[in-house]
């Protein structure tokens, strides 16, 4: 079975399926680094569900109107609803 949350206590062969920033993370800590409490989502993980809401995303953003500022941060909000509504 797969782990899809992972953090300072998964072991080492899982750095692979974690992004830059967690691994970052998880290598200063083997080094003894403080760091903040923190926890990840494999990107195995990210990929599925993304593949979910793929095409949703490419429809608002293939109407993005680069010259308007306020269309852009509607359309942001659009997406990011999409990440916050599956994780809720």
């Amino acid at each position: 079975m797969k782990k899809f949350i992972l953090d300072k206590s998964s072991p080492l062969d899982v750095i692979s399926v974690m992004g830059g920033k967690a691994r970052n993370l998880y290598l200063m800590e083997t080094q003894k680094i403080k760091t903040p409490s923190w926890f990840c989502i494999s990107i195995d993980l990210y990929l599925k569900y993304y593949s979910l809401i793929e095409d949703r995303i490419n429809i608002l953003t293939d109407k993005i109107k680069t010259d308007d500022v306020n269309f852009i941060n509607e359309v942001s909000e659009k997406i990011n609803h999409l990440f916050d509504y599956r994780i809720r």
